[in-house]
């Protein structure tokens, strides 16, 4: 996996905006065929219309269960901070490729990390 960060959370890091130790990340599986651009979303709404799904990050192994149908295929992760206004994006986790999860299996992203 290759992981990407918004340019926009390097400046909200700088000037104290976001606060790893007790802001709320979430993070969403992007739809097959997202492109993310560093420089352009740095918003959850810049990108939500290619959402595929979402779950709450508490910075170790994070997983959705396919229930009712498969997950994806999801080519990616984002990962957004739901404390500050207008949810700014942290970044992009690019599964290099394609990746469904069949109905009734878990997937999983595992030793999520974040290099700035």
């Amino acid at each position: 996996m290759a992981s990407r960060v918004s340019n926009n959370f390097r400046l909200l890091l700088a000037t104290k905006v976001v606060d790893f130790a007790n802001d709320t990340f979430k993070i969403i599986l992007m739809q097959e065929g997202f492109v993310f651009n560093p420089d352009t979303h740095d918003l959850l709404a810049n990108v939500s219309a290619s959402e595929d799904d979402r779950v709450y990050v508490t910075w170790s192994n994070t997983s959705w269960t396919a229930a009712a149908g498969d997950i994806g295929p999801a080519c990616g992760a984002i990962i957004y901070d739901d404390t500050v206004v207008n949810d700014p994006l942290v970044g992009f986790i690019d599964f290099l490729g394609s990746y469904t999860e069949p109905d009734g299996g878990i997937a999983t992203i595992a030793n999520i990390k974040v290099s700035i």
